[in-house]
């Protein structure tokens, strides 16, 4: 069986101008939303600054806040933990660390209640070192998400590896940067990327790839690329029943630091 889990990172900057946010609301935000509308089989994991969370309602657009409780009330989306403000992580120091993510957690609960409670967490831009790892188990994050350029060895399809630390472990998961990349330039079409996916899945009793990337790509980036290739990446895959992705391996192949 092949998995694809899809992430979507949110974010706008917290000085953004009003115009640009909303051009930015117009063309990507609420347009993804409908395409979930649109295909009530469509999964995918959302990531949103707490920042920017504030930002949609400061500048009265909880059009999107509603429609993201929308669609995660219907089981199609779950949050991630991250920094408020899309701090460096490794950057700061470990208490400020800890009041990002704190912070971020507070204000997404106020906006979206109940249905913001990650098990997983998206360090901004997908920034890491050991240090932070200890604050996210103290948070109760049961995963992170990494770039593939940070994994020590080829990217995992059919595994999912742990990191272990004194605190506790927390798994990790890498992205196939190559082909968020070729999806974030528009390098490859829907039948393309399917078709990637089966070579990756193949010979393999289980695999799964998972991509990332911003959510203003689709839309604002590129310019219909929600339903060019998104929706259509959906509508190839609604029809199947997909099952509850893979839990991850209590015995990894290798654990990593």
């Amino acid at each position: 069986m092949m998995y694809w889990a899809p992430l979507l990172h949110f974010y706008q900057p917290p000085l953004q101008l009003h115009s640009v946010l909303k051009k930015v609301c117009d063309e990507s935000y609420l347009p993804l939303i409908e395409v979930f509308r649109q295909y009530p089989t469509a999964k995918a994991t959302v990531d949103i600054c707490g920042v920017l969370t504030e930002m949609l309602w400061e500048h009265c657009h909880n059009d999107v806040i509603e429609g993201l409780v929308e669609v995660a009330q219907n089981g199609q989306i779950e949050f991630t933990g991250s920094a408020k403000c899309h701090a460096i992580l490794p950057l700061v120091p470990e208490s400020e660390m800890h009041r990002q993510i704190a912070r971020n957690h507070a204000t997404n609960r106020h906006f979206f209640g109940d249905l913001f409670d990650p098990v997983g967490f998206f360090p901004p831009e997908m920034a890491y070192s050991k240090d932070i790892v200890d604050p996210l188990v103290q948070s109760r994050h049961e995963w992170v998400i990494l770039d593939g350029e940070a994994c020590p060895m080829p990217w995992p399809t059919d595994v999912i590896h742990q990191i272990r630390r004194e605190a506790g472990d927390i798994s990790v998961v890498f992205r196939d940067t190559i082909l968020s990349n070729k999806i974030s330039f528009q390098q490859l079409d829907p039948r393309d990327f399917l078709n990637d996916l089966r070579r990756i899945g193949q010979g393999k009793e289980n695999a799964y790839v998972v991509t990332a990337m911003d959510a203003e790509t689709f839309g604002h980036h590129i310019k219909n690329w929600e339903r060019l290739f998104l929706a259509n990446v959906y509508a190839a895959i609604s029809p199947a029943v997909q099952p509850s992705p893979p839990k991850a391996a209590t015995k990894p192949e290798k654990s990593i630091a």
